[in-house]
This record gives C-alpha cells, structure tokens and sequence, in this order.
C-alpha cells in the first residue's frame, strides 16, 4: 500500500512537472520504462531510481502489452538515459532486440540510438534494488581478466589476465609497475576462484566458451568451469575444477563485467542465468554481454576501445552506446544499405530461437539491403556488423558513472562555441592528436590497435532542447546526441581534425 501511495505520488509529481516544464521548458533527461505487470512487483526498483536521478527530471512509462506502446512517449522526450525495469521473465533476447529498435527509433531523422540506455534486470527484488540505489561513482583501479593476453593490462594500475589459449600462462601487474607475463601452478579454476575473491577487482573482463549458465575459462586447453548453483538467497557463483573441487566465488565491492569474448552471457533466460549470478554473488553492478553466440566481435570487444583505450573519457554505458553508433555507422555506410532493422521487422528474426540465428540474420540483411544475393555472397564484414547490432546488451542504471581511473589520452576532443542565439548554437569541434595509432581496428575484435574507433563525442547540451543537428563541414556526423568523426586509418601525433556543427532548438 505504502509503494503504490508512492507510485501515485510519483505520476502525480510527474504531472506537475509536465506543466512545469511546459512553461519553463525544463529538460527530461531520465526516462524509467516498466511493464504494469513488474511495477505491482518492483515498485520500490522505481521510486528507488526516481530518488537517485531527482535532478534528472525522471520520466515514468507504463506500458501493457508491447515495449512498442512506449515510443511515442520516448519520441516526444527524447531523454538523455533510458532504463528498461524487467524481471528475467521478460527480458529475452526478443526484448533486448526491441528495445535496441525502439532506441534507434526515436528519432526518425536518423539511423542511430537516440537515447543512453540500458536494462535493469536482476534475479530477484533485493538484487535489482542494489543496481537501482548504487549512487557512489566508481573508479576503476583493478582489472581480473580472463581473455586472449594481458595487453589491457597496463591500462590499469593494477590486475591480473588468465590467458584462454595458453595454459599455465598469466599476466599480472602490480602497481606502478608493467605487465609481466608469468606461469601458474595447481588448477586455473581455483586461481580465478581465490584472486576474484581476494583482489576485488573493479572491472571483470572474459572470453572463452560460455553457455547461458556455465562460463569455460578455457579455450584451447582442458579447464573446469564456473557455474551457477541455486539457492535460497538467490543464484550464486562457484568455481568447478576438473577434479571436482568446488570454490564459491564471492566477492561484493561494486564493479563492471565485459563479457566480450563469451557467448550468451548476455541471455537472461531466467534468474538462475549467469548475467544474474554475477550480479547476485559478484557485485556486478553494470554488464556488457551477447544474447546470442558470438562470432564477430565489434559489438562486445569495441567496448574496450571507447572505455579501457580512453581511460576517464567515457563512463561504461557511454561507452557501449559510443561503440554502437560507430558499428551503426558502418553498417549504414555500405553500399546498398536502405535501412537498419527496425520495429517492423520483429517478427522476421525467429522469436527467441538462437541455433538459427544467424541464417536469420541473412534473411534480413536481404530485406534492409534490397537485395537476393544468395546466402554464400553476403560479405562477413555486413553480415557480422547486422548481427551485433541488435545482439549485445548492457544491464543496469546507465545514468551509474563507472570510469577508468583517468590516464593521458590518444587524443582529445574540444568544443569551442563560436556563435550563439535563443534559436541556435554553432560549435568548432577539434581533435587533437596525441599518440600515433590507427582509427580502425584490423580485424573487428581486435584488441590491442588503439585508438580502434573513430572519435566521439556527446553534445554539450540537453538533448530534447535540439530541434535539428548538421554538419556544416568537416568529416563528422551528428545527431541531438553526439558527434561521430568519419575517420579512418593511421593518425599520428600533432595531427587535428576539425569539423563545424550547429544546432538549432
């Protein structure tokens, strides 16, 4: 009773805002998206975000039946965040692949997501309780990495990378020190068991085989697993070793997880799932996984290139939607591209089915690139670039800041206003180099080339007060969100590239 009291009192404060807003033109830049159905159940997950985000001007959107009844509403706010409230039982891949449509559709102008989202999904109400009231900012220090090489490494001050090829093989790096490759004795599950628990690491990165419940550190050599057991107090992780030994993995400091290299640790199919086990057991606070089997890359390990390569430049969620929008834009840029998949085509992808994913995903690059190439003739670059973009998720509040502990950068960017009016504002935007590097990566999971990306950056302004956004000159792109320069190949220190934008409002 005391919940719904609240939930009214919020629609009612919401209305008075409205009125507010319409007078003095006060920006929304937070939305809350829920089904009726979870609000009579994580009502307090709502109030709970509400509280946090007050100076954000939250938004709340109850839809019935289909996330598609929230777009009219998101298309006339145009927020700056967006969280979806779902239970697991709600949150599928279908729903991840709507709610990536639904963003790329708010504005019909353009091809790209118009708003910083992320999903707000845990296995049970305390869980999702603790990703909606985690208020504290959160630097990050130390890394536990269990990927291809402990090249990262250096970007942090401290961590250690089990390598999935290699076995016996790690790299550690202490403070104020480099990355050292070493050896390993005893059994690899129980290292990653006891250096989790230990180190309390403020970022998790993996690779290696995965399934929705299991992840197998593992990829070239015989490892044990970890795992999900049920329990009363919800989904907990443990390590499994090959001779049968079984370690808990507990370890609650707030922290980010990329699961960049794994498959499906994305798939939320239900609240034993390993998304939610990390974040019942683990005190992963924000996600970054694949829904689906991962076979390209650009969608998870592009991440990395806007977040670990530009340390202190983008917090994690800004920097999942950063790497979208470059992967958008290339695949936009094709030649013969006519659309992106949007709403309309939701019921062309197989539902929830995952074994046939990807021959789905030819059938629809033959509808949004007009085209009857057979199947063998799509090019792997336009296929891979298709199947990433509806298939990579991040779960939690993206409003949370979660950054790199700042480093110097590859390059900057600066925005100097050089004309202003009540209707319009006209901005030089420069990149400065810093480091010699490449702007794209070689292959699309690359994980070393820095910087890998193209440079980014969000506007300096609300963006529901931007009525249009141009390019007047100058290789970039723009939206009422962000910029993007459409830049490629080798730079080198010294270098600038400017371009010119105005916005009108």
């Amino acid at each position: 009773c005391v919940l719904s009291a609240e939930i009214k009192l919020f629609s009612e404060a919401q209305r008075k805002r409205e009125r507010e807003k319409q007078q003095n033109k006060m920006p929304c830049e937070y939305c809350i998206v829920v089904s009726a159905k979870t609000l009579t159940v994580w009502a307090e997950v709502v109030v709970a975000l509400r509280e946090k985000h007050t100076a954000l001007e939250p938004e709340l959107i109850v839809f019935s039946v289909s996330l598609q009844e929230a777009l009219p509403r998101l298309s006339a706010l145009l927020p700056r965040y967006t969280v979806f409230v779902a239970q697991p039982s709600e949150c599928s891949r279908v729903f991840v692949r709507t709610v990536h449509r639904l963003t790329r559709s708010l504005d019909p102008t353009n091809s790209f997501t118009d708003t910083i989202w992320g999903i707000l999904c845990a296995a049970s109400l305390p869980d999702a309780l603790l990703l909606a009231r985690e208020h504290a900012p959160l630097t990050i220090h130390g890394v536990f990495s269990g990927t291809v090489e402990g090249g990262e490494l250096d970007m942090f001050d401290h961590g250690i990378a089990y390598n999935e090829l290699q076995e016996k093989v790690v790299c550690k790096k202490a403070p104020g020190q480099p990355a050292q490759a070493c050896t390993y004795e005893g059994d690899l599950l129980e290292h990653i068991a006891n250096d989790l628990n230990s180190s309390s690491p403020d970022m998790i990165i993996t690779s290696g085989h995965a399934r929705e419940r299991v992840w197998e550190p593992g990829y070239r050599f015989r490892a044990g697993t970890v795992r999900v057991r049920h329990t009363a107090q919800g989904p907990r992780l443990y390590a499994e070793t090959l001779t049968g030994t079984e370690v808990t993995i507990d370890t609650r400091n707030p922290k980010v997880y990329s699961a960049a290299g794994n498959c499906l640790m994305g798939h939320m199919v239900d609240e034993g799932a390993m998304a939610c086990a990390w974040m019942h057991s683990a005190g992963v606070r924000q996600l970054v996984g694949y829904t689906v089997p991962t076979w390209y890359g650009y969608g998870g390990w592009g991440l990395h290139k806007y977040f670990t390569r530009l340390p202190g430049a983008f917090t994690f969620a800004e920097a999942f939607f950063a790497n979208m929008q470059s992967l958008l834009h290339l695949l936009t840029s094709c030649d013969g591209a006519r659309c992106l998949p949007g709403l309309e085509h939701d019921g062309l992808d197989g539902g929830d089915r995952v074994k046939d994913s990807t021959e789905v995903c030819k059938q629809l690059y033959k509808r949004c690139f007009n085209t009857t190439d057979t199947a063998a003739a799509i090019p792997r670059d336009r296929l891979g670039l298709l199947y990433d973009s509806d298939h990579v998720v991040l779960y939690g509040d993206p409003a949370w800041s979660a950054r790199m502990a700042a480093r110097p950068l590859p390059y900057t960017l600066h925005f100097e206003e050089t004309e202003k009016s009540s209707e319009m504002i006209t901005w030089r935007v420069t990149v400065t180099v810093h480091q010699d590097g490449r702007w794209d990566s070689p292959t699309p999971d690359d994980k070393t080339c820095s910087p890998g990306r193209p440079p980014f950056a969000f506007l300096p302004t609300s963006p529901q007060r931007v009525r249009s956004a141009t390019v007047l000159e100058g290789p970039a792109i723009t939206t009422r969100l962000f910029v993007l320069f459409t830049v490629s190949g080798p730079c080198h220190a010294g270098e600038t590239i400017n371009a010119l934008l105005v916005a009108f409002f």
